[in-house]
């Protein structure tokens, strides 16, 4: 926003970055330099950049690598508004449960080419995979009911590397 003779309006500027991050659920002050958040907010702040152009296509790449699952949720709850609101989402993963919870379709891309595009509703987590990897999963590790396990080799009972790490059996 400017002023007279195209002078920034800097408290104009301030009131729709706030507006803005209130959106995406970021209470910092907008003049924060972003080197000085963590990577959570960062994903936020480029959210809110994004709606500031009054985006109607938001593509995230693997936006929950890094998040903790608190941060999780507050980006899926951001997600859902957002699409209340008409703004379409790709969202490209690798986690299925992630996919199923805030997707609505999907497509699966294998080695560059379109293996299919579906909605959601009806399919599973190994149709998926299935779709992913070319064939069924169980084909390839699959369990050999001819194999017949042998003795023990090892057995270990409340062993700790460290007086700080949890005993495991």
């Amino acid at each position: 926003p400017r002023r007279a003779f195209g002078i920034v309006d800097r408290k104009a500027l301030n009131r729709r970055a706030v507006a803005l991050l209130k959106e995406v659920g970021l209470d910092v002050d907008p003049r924060t330099r972003v080197e000085a958040l963590g990577v959570a907010q960062m994903q936020l702040v480029e959210i809110a950049k994004a709606l500031s152009y009054d985006s109607k296509l938001l593509v995230l790449d693997e936006p929950t690598a890094t998040l903790t699952p608190p941060e999780i949720k507050r980006l899926f709850s951001i997600i859902k508004r957002l699409k209340a609101k008409g703004v379409t989402i790709i969202y490209i993963s690798h986690r299925l449960h992630e996919v199923f919870e805030i997707g609505d379709r999907v497509t699966v891309l294998r080695n560059g080419r379109l293996v299919a595009t579906r909605d959601l509703h009806g399919l599973s987590v190994p149709d998926i995979v299935r779709m992913m990897i070319g064939r069924d999963i169980a084909d390839e590790f699959g369990f050999d009911a001819r194999v017949v396990p042998g003795k023990v080799a090892l057995s270990v009972t409340n062993l700790k590397r460290s007086t700080a790490t949890p005993e495991i059996s």
